[in-house]
């Protein structure tokens, strides 16, 4: 599998170039990216205006180290992060961020509880989050 990258520079939440949506498209359509954020955004948020579309790129990973203290925020109105489908196992990665105010009402069904990422069963086992304040 090829190695992909893809930097989000900007915190608008559009699927214009350089955005956490649009990374997320593109690492669907390539497996195996890694997607990271630009210095720029260290000490922002990005808050969604919209859920995020499902992350089915498999092996994608999302680190936040090179923007320190970056929160994705779901406004109290969008889970933040879904991992995989219900039909396909997906392992993904999502590291050094911030994951605020998410839907209360997304639960994992993994848990059945709240939660900021949501991973089905079928990818739960495959599936790792860190979230660094």
């Amino acid at each position: 599998m090829a190695h992909h990258s893809y930097v989000v520079r900007s915190a608008a939440d559009t699927t214009a170039p350089h955005t956490l949506r649009s990374a997320i498209l593109y690492a669907n359509a390539h497996p195996g990216t890694t997607i990271t954020f630009a210095a720029t955004l260290a000490h922002h948020t990005i808050t969604l205006q919209h859920e995020l579309p499902l992350i089915l790129g498999n092996k994608t990973v999302i680190d936040g180290s090179g923007a320190p203290h970056l929160t994705i925020s779901g406004a109290d109105k969008y889970r933040v992060f879904f991992v995989g489908d219900t039909s396909d196992t997906v392992k993904a990665k999502i590291e050094n961020l911030t994951i605020a105010m998410p839907w209360p009402r997304a639960v994992t069904a993994a848990t059945g509880h709240p939660a900021a990422v949501a991973v089905p069963a079928s990818a739960a086992a495959s599936s790792s989050v860190t979230t660094h304040p």
